[in-house]
């Protein structure tokens, strides 16, 4: 049977060259309106929840955008980036207790 060949140092060195070279993105892309787009999207808003992140990648294994955001964004932002649907992701103490976060009407 026969061995595995090595790279050789040149083809090594052309390997990292060629990642090197690489294009990389310098960040998320702004997000796509809704009716521009015809995806449905969903924000998550982070509220403390220990489960935020499994609800996203639940509402993503259904073929839905989902994205994280911070409890402070603005309703407005939210409209503006094109969601359809809003997921408050917050434990008892976040809903219940009397210093609970307001959230914007």
């Amino acid at each position: 049977a026969g061995k595995l060949a090595m790279p050789s140092a040149t083809q090594t060195q052309a390997e990292k060259r060629k990642l090197e070279e690489a294009e990389v993105p310098e960040g998320p892309k702004p997000p796509k309106a809704h009716k521009a787009s015809g995806e449905e999207r969903i924000a998550i808003l982070d509220a403390g929840s220990q489960f935020g992140k499994v609800i996203d990648r639940r509402v993503r294994e259904l073929k839905v955008f989902s994205e994280i955001v911070p409890l402070g964004t603005p309703a407005a932002d939210l409209l503006r980036d094109g969601y359809s649907a809003l997921i408050i992701s917050g434990g008892p103490g976040t809903a219940n207790a009397e210093d609970a976060p307001a959230y914007d009407p």
